[in-house]
């Protein structure tokens, strides 16, 4: 898939599987731990160590040049998370409601992510607590995507949640709030 694909993708579906970022992954598996806090469905959101060296790595990887296409060039990286837990899919949800191309996040893992993404929620504001059999959906295949987390999603179940990580990056007016909402110490 070429780099205009890819950005066209994003902007329809909410949602770009990517080839896994190897560097990226392995910087992450290797950060402690700050805080945890909860998630939806019973998760566990395990807050990383968000270092200088941390955020250079993640601007170096392909796909944050992908976020920077889809977010501007002056995206704000405020948080990696590794979630645990669950002994059910999640729920579907949007992890915010101020709309599109205000937050994205990449996940990625050292298996498939198996998030069950609503493709092209993010560009309606319908209540997606309830999907109907006739809403589009992928099944993340890949060990890594980016997602609008205004698209409409659900996480996998408990066995499918070790070593998976998430970057959270945002369009630097709505920091406080994604800070607020994802847990994040500022």
């Amino acid at each position: 898939m070429n780099y205009n694909t890819i950005i066209e993708k994003l902007h329809r579906d909410g949602i770009v599987e990517l080839d896994i970022d190897n560097v990226l992954f392995e910087t992450l598996i290797k950060l402690p731990r700050t805080h945890t806090t909860g998630g939806w469905s019973a998760r566990v959101k395990h807050h990383l160590s968000l270092t200088q060296a941390v955020k250079q790595t993640i601007r170096k990887s392909t796909m944050f040049e992908v976020v920077c296409q889809y977010l501007g060039n002056d995206v704000v990286i405020f948080d990696v998370q590794q979630i645990y837990g669950g002994r059910r899919r999640q729920l579907c949800h949007r992890d915010h409601d101020l709309g599109p191309m205000k937050c994205v996040t990449l996940a990625i893992s050292d298996r498939p992510l198996n998030t069950r993404i609503y493709t092209g929620s993010h560009l309606h504001d319908r209540d997606m607590d309830r999907p109907t059999c006739d809403d589009p959906f992928v099944d993340v295949r890949a060990h890594m995507c980016v997602y609008d987390t205004y698209a409409a999603h659900r996480g996998p179940v408990e066995a499918d949640t070790r070593n998976r990580f998430f970057v959270e990056c945002c369009v630097p007016t709505h920091i406080e709030d994604m800070c607020d909402r994802f847990g994040t110490l500022t």
